[in-house]
């Protein structure tokens, strides 16, 4: 057993890693609150662990 296979063991055993690649038409919004846009996520959790990413264009502004 491998320092991954020890993680599994430390955190519950049956607890997988988990990737998720999403897509929004609404996830990159302006600091301003004037537009939305798309935008893409990739997402991991595991072992106590989270990260999420998100890429996209700030949109233009829209009154």
């Amino acid at each position: 057993m491998g320092w991954v296979g020890s993680l599994r063991e430390r955190w519950g055993g049956s607890l997988l890693p988990e990737i998720r690649f999403d897509r929004d038409d609404a996830m990159i919004e302006r600091w301003d609150i004037r537009n939305s846009g798309p935008g893409y996520s990739i997402c991991f959790e595991g072992w106590g662990l989270s990260f999420l990413l998100f890429f996209g264009r700030t949109p233009d502004v829209r009154d």
